[in-house]
């Protein structure tokens, strides 16, 4: 009964939320959403997303950020399903920032983890990213799927790219600690904001075309397939860590 009533509570807690987000989703354009297959742009918006490079980049307004998820600090979602389990995995930012997946380390079944702790790697050639566990718990499930196609994570990161499985055992204080909604809209704005910062002090490290990027103010896509081990070092001490 107990858990059931903590499961209808955080339910109502994210349905408030929704309707907040969709109020202000009407009032003003959203920094963060997502970009519908097929949407119809004018001569001089499909002009001005040419780019003169061969590389693919993206605006602040491409990254997703679906409705009634959380989000860690270290940049793993969390999504609270009926059945009071709790869906893991790594968000938009984190996976656009990566670009190619060669490997996904997945959690044992049974391992208890605490929020903070870390919980599961991505590996690009000999290069890594280590993501923290958004809450208390034991994993109940993985997605073995990642285990043969860890591209699924880059088709997209909160449905066929989920990690894993987390039965909680703190959920409502674990929730209080994460962003969900507009909180996470406006923390996930500063923390592109800080990317850029930090890519621009990595300027000769990168393809010389990242320079023409950089000023028109956008990122490349999988811009850590273009960097060396020191700057993934950094990347995970920046926004993975805790």
């Amino acid at each position: 009964m107990v858990a059931i009533l903590v499961v209808t509570t955080i339910l109502c807690f994210v349905l408030i939320d929704l309707a907040v987000q969709m109020v202000e989703s009407r009032r003003q354009a959203r920094v963060l959403a997502y970009s519908p297959k097929g949407t119809s742009m004018t001569a001089g918006e499909e002009a001005g997303r040419r780019k003169p490079v061969s590389v693919r980049s993206f605006k602040e307004a491409d990254y997703r950020i679906p409705m009634g998820i959380f989000y860690h600090s270290g940049h793993a979602w969390a999504n609270v399903l009926m059945s009071g389990h709790v869906k893991v995995g790594m968000d938009d930012f984190a996976q656009r920032s990566i670009g190619k997946l060669d490997e996904v380390e997945l959690p044992p079944i049974g391992k208890e983890v605490k929020q903070g702790g870390k919980i599961f790697t991505v590996k690009q050639g000999k290069r890594h990213a280590t993501f923290h566990s958004p809450v208390d718990g034991v994993i109940c499930g993985v997605n073995s799927t990642l285990l043969e196609n860890p591209e699924n994570i880059k088709r997209d990161p909160y449905i066929d790219g989920w990690i894993c499985a987390i039965k909680p055992t703190n959920l409502g204080e674990n929730l209080k600690s994460l962003k969900v909604a507009k909180d996470a809209a406006a923390w996930l704005k500063n923390e592109i904001t800080k990317f850029k910062e930090v890519l621009a002090g990595m300027t000769a490290k990168l393809a010389p075309e990242y320079g023409n990027i950089q000023d028109g103010g956008e990122i490349i896509d999988g811009v850590l397939e273009l960097l060396d081990e020191e700057s993934w070092e950094l990347f995970n001490r920046k926004f993975l860590a805790n």
